[in-house]
């Protein structure tokens, strides 16, 4: 099945300004630059199938970047037309440039944090629930003055005590000391995410993201 592209659109022309099969990044977009929209799924339902001297279905992915400006999009339609030509100015032209560019690096900067954030996934279902509720019952037990004759309201706390042959008192202390690390952690990868969205938002221009990335990189690794 073929990819769902997504597109971000000029509000006052509705030519195409970006494409990504990634929703997300095309809603930032859509919120942060003025006058645009998006589209969700745009090759389908007319663009999916392969047709004479046409190889590739969805024919913009066969486009350079700068093209996509001369297409606009048709809602009632679902197809592309040619934009018209007094619509296709330089000021649109540049419009989509900054919006590719914005897009490229909020989804390098997405795909960073993400990759940063691996230490603190299992990879396994619900984990993060599990977690999280450990975490709670470790704060009612400490809430309670570490009451043993609660314990079994606790079981999490039970169940790593057990484990670890430690105390109760211990497991319940373990467990939050260890969730601390980790809120601490993912608190510096917002903070991350934060700055650097609230950055790429605001350039006026393409020519100011790649130091922006550089110095995205810079304190995401460094």
């Amino acid at each position: 099945m073929m990819l769902a592209y997504n597109a971000l659109l000029d509000s006052n022309t509705q030519a195409v300004l970006a494409l990504s099969t990634g929703i997300s990044g095309i809603v930032f977009m859509a919120e942060c630059m003025n006058d645009t929209s998006l589209a969700s799924a745009v090759n389908y339902p007319n663009y999916t199938k392969a047709r004479l001297f046409r190889k590739e279905p969805f024919f913009l992915l066969s486009l350079s970047l700068d093209k996509y400006p001369e297409w606009t999009w048709k809602r009632t339609e679902r197809k592309f037309v040619r934009t018209l030509p007094n619509a296709l100015t330089e000021d649109l032209r540049a419009k989509s440039r900054l919006a590719i560019a914005k897009l490229e690096a909020i989804t390098r900067i997405t795909h960073n944090i993400n990759v940063a954030r691996y230490k603190v996934r299992m990879g396994l279902g619900l984990q993060e629930t599990v977690y999280l509720t450990k975490k709670i019952q470790a704060q009612r037990f400490k809430d309670s003055g570490y009451d043993e004759g609660t314990i079994m309201e606790y079981s999490y706390v039970l169940q790593y005590a057990d484990y670890a042959g430690i105390s109760l008192k211990e497991a319940a202390d373990d467990i939050l000391f260890k969730a601390r690390l980790d809120d601490q952690f993912l608190a510096n990868t917002e903070l991350l995410r934060l700055r650097y969205f609230n950055k790429i938002r605001n350039a006026a221009n393409s020519g100011q993201l790649p130091g922006v990335m550089e110095e995205f990189m810079r304190d995401c690794y460094m």
